[in-house]
């Protein structure tokens, strides 16, 4: 994946100090098969990219330390089909000729308010 791109929305509750919460949301993808095979022309390495579209969800915990600054972590899931422009290839050393990506994210977070 050469990048993506995430837009999401959360809603949560306050406990007093703390506020845990769900997200959800949509996410845009660029995923690079690697380089094409046999290629002679100067755009080669442009034929395995294509765009993917998908979906994120996940929760997570805020924790307000002073009036001004928060903690958090945060965990999200996120799964990306590919639209492919032609006939997927297999991923190398799987055998796998999937379309979907998945993966998990993990941060911790620190929030200051002016």
């Amino acid at each position: 994946m050469d990048w993506n791109t995430q837009g999401r929305l959360r809603a949560g509750y306050a406990l007093g100090s703390t506020l845990p919460y769900v997200t959800g949301g949509a996410v845009l993808a660029r995923i690079d098969r690697g380089p094409a095979a046999n290629a002679v022309d100067g755009f080669a390495a442009d034929r395995n990219r294509s765009n993917g579209l998908g979906w994120t969800a996940g929760g997570g915990v805020d924790q307000l330390v002073s009036e001004r600054f928060s903690i958090g972590v945060l965990y999200t899931f996120a799964s990306v089909t590919e639209r492919s422009r032609g006939q997927v290839e297999r991923l190398p050393f799987t055998g796998n000729a999937d379309r979907r990506f998945d993966w998990h994210s993990a941060r911790v977070r620190a929030n200051f308010r002016f």
